[in-house]
C-alpha cells in the first residue's frame, strides 16, 4: 500500500506529479483543495500576523482619587489556544518573549517579526505541523478602556456568603458554590432545587452555571454533551425568587446555547436573568424528556435505557454562582469565540441604569507603556475597572503552517499562491487538467479578531467600535439593546470580511486562472451568512455523515441547496 508521505516534500510532489500525468493521460479533471489537511486554508508562508487571531484581555481594579502607578497585566494566551469566555485575572503572569507595543497600531518588537521561512521547522502532517517556539509570544495591544464600577455591581453569591441549601443529592456544597470547580458534584434525574439565602436583599442579574464533565467539543475530538452527558438540563434550570423564603415566584428560565460540531468551551455559560432584588433565590430542576432526537437516545445511554416514554434528561452540575453584574448573555456565541446562538436580551430584563454609560468609559490606549504602566492617569474617586485588550494568533495549523486570517484578503492571496499557484507553476499545461479549485469543509472553529477588523468595522458600520469593545469582554454598555446591537454589528462585520476578503478574494483569483470554485457550507462551524458567501462559488456543496451523532447536520446540505436555487448554480 501507499505509505503516508509528508506534504511539500520532494516525495510528495513526485506523487502529485504522477497523479497529474495519469489524469492528463486519461483525460480526467483534477480539483485540488486550497491547501492540505484541516480546512479550509493555511500555508507555511502564513506568519502570526497573517494567521487566524483571537481577542484576549486582562482586567485590573483600580482605586481612584490618586495617580495610578501599577501595571496592567499583559493578556495571556488561553490554555487551549482559543479565546477565553471570561476576563483573564489580572494576576496572571505574562508569557516571556516579545514585549507589547505601546498603544494602538504599535508593532511588537523582537522575534515575532522574524521571516516566514522559520515556520518550516518541519514538513506538514495532518495535525502535526511544527512551528517556531517564539511564535507563541506573538501579541499586539489593541485598546485600554476604563470605567467606574457602580455600587454593588460586582457582588456574587460567593462574595455575599449566601447560605446554600438543596434537596438534590449534592456530594459537596462548597464545590457547588465555587466558580472555579469543574468537577461534577451531582448527577440525578430526580426533581429538586438549590436555594441561596442572603442576609440582606441581593440584586440578581446573571447566573453562571458550569455543567462539568467532558463537554469541551462536540463531534470530532470531543465528548458529545447530549449523548449520556447531562449538559443541557444544567443550562435549563428555572429561576425563582422569594422575599420570605417560603413563597417563591418564577422570574426566569435558563436555556442552553445552540451549538454545532465545532462549538467549544460550553461547559460553563453565563445567563442573563431579569433584574430582581430579593433575599432568597432558587434554581429548580424539573425532569423532562429530551427536547429533540440525538444518538444518546438510540444507544440507550440515558436513564431508563432506550425506553423513550420513560426517558428523561438527567441533571449534571459542577458549580453555580449568582451575580449582580449584568453580563452578556451566552458570551461565547455573542463575541464569536465559538459557534452558537443565544437569544437577544431586552431593556426590560436589564434596564439601562444598570449598564455602563458610554460617556463614562475612558480611552487610555495612547497612555499605555510597553511595561504595562499608564502615563499620567489619575482616576476620579471611586473604584475603577481597567481592561487591556490585545490579540494573538490561535496557533491553529493546516496546510504545512498556520491557519490564515479568514478576514484578511492579503492572507487569502498568500494561501492561494502558496498552494494552487504552486500547482500552476510546477505542471505545464495544468490549465487542461486542473479545472476546479476545491475549498473543503470548515474545520477550525471560530475566529473573533483580526488586525483588519477595526478599519473594516468603521467602513462597513460607519461608527467607531473601540469604546464598545467592552461588550466583547461581556460588559453591558449603555443598555442591553445597545450591547446586543454592537455585538450583532461586530458579527456581521466578521461575516462580511470572511465573505468578501477570504472567499471573494479566492474566487477572483480562481477566475483569473480560469478555474471553477467548489466549496462547502461554513455555518454551524463558524458564524457566517452561508447564503452570502455562496455567491463566491460555482458549485455549492455540503456534507452529511451516515453514522454520526450530529443530528443537526442536514443544515449543511440545506444551505448549499438554498444557495444553489438563489444564485442559479
Amino acid at each position: 500500500g501507499i505509505q503516508a508521505t509528508m506534504t511539500l516534500t520532494p516525495e510528495w510532489w513526485s506523487l502529485v506529479e504522477h497523479l497529474f500525468n495519469e489524469a492528463k493521460r486519461l483525460n480526467l479533471t483534477l480539483a485540488p483543495h486550497i491547501c492540505s489537511t484541516w480546512g479550509p486554508a493555511g500555508a507555511p508562508e502564513i506568519t502570526p500576523e497573517l494567521s487566524q487571531q483571537i481577542l484576549i484581555w486582562s482586567e485590573t481594579e483600580v482605586e481612584g482619587g490618586k495617580p495610578f502607578t501599577g501595571r496592567l497585566a499583559r493578556p495571556t494566551r488561553p490554555a487551549a489556544g482559543r479565546a477565553s469566555f471570561g476576563m483573564i485575572p489580572a494576576a496572571a503572569p505574562a508569557p516571556g518573549g516579545a514585549a507589547p507595543g505601546a498603544g494602538r497600531g504599535a508593532a511588537a518588537s523582537g522575534a515575532a517579526q522574524q521571516p516566514a521561512a522559520a515556520a518550516q521547522a518541519a514538513p506538514a502532517r495532518r495535525g502535526s505541523v511544527s512551528i517556531p517556539p517564539f511564535w507563541r509570544d506573538y501579541y499586539r495591544d489593541l485598546a485600554v478602556l476604563a470605567f467606574p464600577i457602580p455600587e454593588g455591581w460586582d457582588e456574587t453569591s460567593q462574595t455575599r456568603k449566601a447560605k446554600v441549601t438543596t434537596n438534590l443529592p449534592v456530594t459537596d456544597l462548597a464545590k457547588l458554590t465555587d466558580p472555579a470547580n469543574t468537577e461534577r458534584v451531582v448527577t440525578t434525574d430526580q426533581a429538586g432545587w438549590i436555594q441561596f439565602a442572603f442576609d440582606q436583599p441581593f440584586t440578581l442579574r446573571s447566573v453562571t452555571v458550569n455543567a462539568g464533565g467532558a463537554a469541551q467539543a462536540i463531534g470530532f475530538g470531543g465528548g458529545n454533551p447530549q449523548a449520556g452527558n447531562p449538559y443541557l438540563p444544567a443550562h435549563s434550570l428555572e429561576v425563582q425568587a422569594s422575599d420570605d423564603g417560603v413563597n417563591f415566584r418564577k422570574i426566569g428560565q435558563l436555556e442552553p446555547m445552540y451549538n454545532g460540531w465545532q462549538t467549544r468551551g460550553i461547559n460553563a455559560l453565563t445567563h442573563t436573568v431579569k433584574e430582581t432584588r430579593a433575599r432568597f433565590f432558587r434554581l429548580v430542576y424539573n425532569p423532562a424528556p429530551p427536547r429533540g432526537y440525538d444518538e444518546g437516545m438510540r444507544t440507550g445511554t440515558r436513564p431508563y435505557g432506550a425506553d423513550f416514554k420513560k426517558m428523561v434528561e438527567p441533571l449534571g452540575l459542577a458549580s453555580v454562582v449568582l451575580q449582580s453584574t449584568p453580563t452578556v448573555h451566552h458570551l461565547p456565541a455573542k463575541n464569536n469565540s465559538t459557534w452558537g446562538r443565544g437569544r437577544l436580551v431586552t431593556d426590560d430584563e436589564i434596564p439601562p441604569s444598570s449598564c455602563i454609560p458610554l460617556s463614562s468609559i475612558v480611552d487610555l490606549t495612547q497612555q499605555l507603556r510597553e511595561d504595562g504602566t499608564l502615563e499620567n492617569w489619575t482616576p476620579p474617586p471611586g473604584r475603577w475597572k481597567v481592561i487591556r485588550f490585545g490579540y494573538t494568533t490561535d496557533l491553529a495549523t493546516t496546510g504545512g503552517g498556520l491557519h490564515c486570517d479568514k478576514y484578511s484578503a492579503d492572507a487569502a492571496r498568500e494561501v492561494y499562491h502558496a498552494w494552487f499557484g504552486e500547482f500552476r507553476r510546477r505542471f505545464p499545461e495544468s490549465d487542461k487538467v486542473i479545472k476546479i479549485l476545491n475549498i473543503d469543509s470548515w474545520e477550525n472553529g471560530s475566529q473573533n479578531w483580526s488586525p483588519v477588523l477595526v478599519g473594516e468595522f468603521r467602513r462597513r458600520r460607519r461608527y467607531d467600535p473601540l469604546r464598545y469593545l467592552l461588550c466583547m469582554a461581556g460588559v453591558m454598555v449603555e443598555s442591553a439593546r445597545t450591547t446586543e446591537a454592537f455585538l450583532l454589528d461586530m458579527r456581521r462585520t466578521m461575516s462580511d470580511c470572511l465573505v468578501d476578503n477570504f472567499y471573494g478574494t479566492i474566487y477572483q483569483l480562481a477566475r483569473q486562472d480560469g478555474v471553477l470554485v467548489m466549496s462547502e457550507s461554513v455555518n454551524q462551524a463558524m458564524n457566517v451568512d452561508d447564503l452570502e458567501y455562496f455567491k463566491y462559488t460555482d458549485w455549492t456543496g455540503g456534507e452529511f455523515w451516515v453514522r454520526a451523532t450530529q443530528n443537526w447536520k442536514p443544515n449543511d446540505v440545506a444551505d448549499a441547496v438554498s444557495a444553489a436555487r438563489i444564485y442559479g448554480k
